[in-house]
């Protein structure tokens, strides 16, 4: 941390980059993360004003956490120090958008709400729905990578991002990609930012592809004894030439959030098509074979009324379960395979525990539970994880549980990944601590 002279000079010279504020103790509340507080909040207005902070920053070696809506700042280790919290919400343009040509280019401060309105003023959408809070910015949302049942059907956040413009340490702002499709040459580098945590630099704008809107959406749910049976018909669904825009494997708690009519003990599987109506009425054929083969009685279709009342009370549960301060949540990246057979082990840790899968590979479980128990849940589950191949990461937990180990073990060589960090961010100011192997 900086001493009070150094946080003073600081001050001044990020005065006139950008607004800056020297909180009081009751202020930094609202910046705290993990127990640790920010000396000063710098508001930058513009691109260059970030990059021209970053520099200063890392001029007097001020670690700094990079702040969008601060809907995810839970994720990630403590930071091993904490002097500037940078926001971002500042840059909320919609820099350029070209219907015909499906993309949209956007600053970081921008809300992933507002930016879905202001394409769907045109027919279209980004077709990305994680469950996340109205405040999450598309800065935060790239650093993070979350996903929804969307990803399913056309790929991750990282698979619709084309271009980006990256604030560094070096008080330059780094372009890769492009604001049209058939530029992107090279290696790809915009996608070394997706997930990164904001370790490597500040996004302050990102250029994606869009989507019309679908001409129409069908929905339909079935009921399970066991999520294993739901996976497996999950996994008869994914064998098919058939691509649904959701599959989501939910059990008796997070079913009755989204008011579907699941007895206490079972488990739904929630499907979507989106698309043209012959291709929306074959996935409902195909879902009900697949439904009734795997042990269901049969599938219900819901009407586009109830469907839309079901997914977005499903989304908003999800959202506030993951992050609630007295709750414990994991999130598996698994084999589609394995998400079943995982998500009734997952069920069986806590009595009130909350579990729901994407047909994608994710899995999420949450619930309340002592201090040492969490530690030792976390450590089973993680060990049948990767077992499956898969792996498991700690997203929440309650400010009373401590000696987690939130990523587990890293999933790539170790060295690589800090030889890229020192590479991006010499001096380590960016989220220092936050990432994998307290990188």
């Amino acid at each position: 941390m900086l001493s009070a002279d150094a946080v003073g000079r600081l001050a001044g010279q990020l005065a006139g980059a950008a607004e800056v504020q020297v909180p009081d103790e009751q202020a930094t509340a609202a910046w705290a993360v993990r127990g640790r507080r920010p000396s000063l909040i710098c508001v930058p207005a513009a691109p260059e004003a970030v990059a021209a902070a970053l520099a200063l920053c890392d001029q007097t070696g001020a670690a700094v956490l990079p702040w969008g809506g601060g809907s995810q700042q839970r994720l990630g280790e403590p930071p091993s120090a904490y002097d500037v919290a940078l926001v971002v919400r500042g840059l909320d343009q919609l820099v350029e958008f070209e219907p015909a040509n499906l993309t949209a280019t956007v600053q970081a401060g921008v809300r992933l709400a507002d930016l879905q309105a202001a394409l769907g003023a045109k027919g279209q959408w980004l077709p990305y729905d994680p469950p996340v809070s109205p405040a999450a910015t598309i800065g935060g949302l790239l650093a993070t990578n979350p996903s929804g049942p969307y990803r399913l059907k056309v790929g991750g956040l990282r698979d619709l991002l084309i271009g980006t413009v990256v604030a560094t340490p070096f008080g330059s702002l780094a372009k890769a990609g492009g604001r049209v499709v058939k530029n992107v040459t090279g290696y790809d580098l915009n996608k070394l930012y997706v997930g990164s945590l904001g370790t490597l630099g500040v996004v302050v704008e990102a250029t994606f592809k869009t989507s019309p809107r679908p001409e129409t959406e069908g929905s339909w749910y079935a009921v399970f004894a066991s999520a294993a049976q739901a996976g497996a018909a999950v996994g008869e669904l994914l064998r098919t030439s058939l691509t649904p825009s959701g599959l989501e494997v939910l059990n008796d708690r997070v079913a009755a959030a989204a008011d579907l009519p699941v007895p206490a003990g079972r488990w739904a599987l929630l499907g979507r098509a989106s698309g043209f109506r012959p291709a929306v009425d074959r996935h409902l054929a195909e879902f009900a074979k697949a439904a009734r083969r795997a042990g269901a009685a049969g599938a219900e279709q819901l009407d586009e009324s109830a469907a839309g009342r079901v997914w977005s009370a499903y989304a908003g549960f999800a959202c506030q379960k993951r992050w609630q301060d007295d709750t414990l949540t994991c999130r598996f990246a698994l084999p589609p395979d394995s998400v079943g057979r995982l998500a009734d082990l997952a069920a069986s840790h806590g009595g009130e525990a909350a579990v729901w899968a994407q047909a994608s590979g994710a899995a999420f479980w949450t619930a309340a539970l002592a201090p040492g128990e969490a530690g030792r849940a976390v450590a089973q589950l993680r060990a049948a994880a990767r077992a499956a191949a898969g792996a498991l990461v700690v997203e929440n937990y309650p400010a009373d549980v401590s000696d987690l180990n939130v990523w587990g073990p890293p999933g790539g060589p170790s060295e690589l990944m800090r030889a890229v960090k020192r590479e991006y961010d010499p001096r380590g100011i960016l989220n220092p601590g936050r990432f994998v192997d307290g990188i």
